[in-house]
């Protein structure tokens, strides 16, 4: 055991878990968020004013709405918690926080599996059995791990001749 703490594989396999415990978490907590505004969230009709993408990122809309206390606010919704592509000026229920207006909004349209951000998913579906190969076969794993990689490069054609 303690050799495995002290090699570099050990000490990989570790941070790598520690990726997938922070992802998972994090999924989680965002499942949450959205569970409790779709129990207790406030209605409201919010009109897109803009769109802004980014590099990892679906398109998120910028949106305009008013409080049930009469309070406008303007807020980005993240592109996971949008259904759809957003377009300039249309105009879409919304769901939102009280305590935090400009925060935390949904459109209640947004599916489950639009909600869970997959590239999470597929980092800790990656970090966990690659965290256990290095932990249990140590350098068995590095050699398969860079097998791989070169046939997918080869078969790109971008291996190094």
């Amino acid at each position: 055991m303690r050799d495995r703490l002290s090699s570099i594989h050990g000490q990989i396999a570790i941070v790598l878990m520690l990726i997938a415990i922070g992802m998972s978490v994090a999924t989680v907590n965002d499942f949450r968020a959205v569970q409790r505004l779709r129990e207790s969230g406030v209605s409201a009709m919010a009109t897109v004013v803009r769109t802004e993408t980014s590099r990892y990122s679906s398109d998120d809309a910028i949106v305009r709405f008013t409080t049930r206390d009469g309070r406008h606010i303007q807020t980005r919704v993240d592109g996971s918690r949008w259904q759809g592509r957003p377009l300039i000026d249309d105009q879409r229920q919304v769901l939102y926080e009280p305590a935090d207006p400009s925060g935390n909004v949904l459109d209640p349209q947004a599916g489950f599996m639009q909600i869970v951000s997959p590239r999470k998913v597929v980092v800790v579906l990656l970090a966990v059995p690659l965290a256990v190969l290095l932990w249990w076969r140590q350098a068995d794993a590095f050699f398969w791990l860079s097998f791989w990689i070169t046939r997918m490069k080869r078969r790109r054609g971008t291996a190094d001749r």
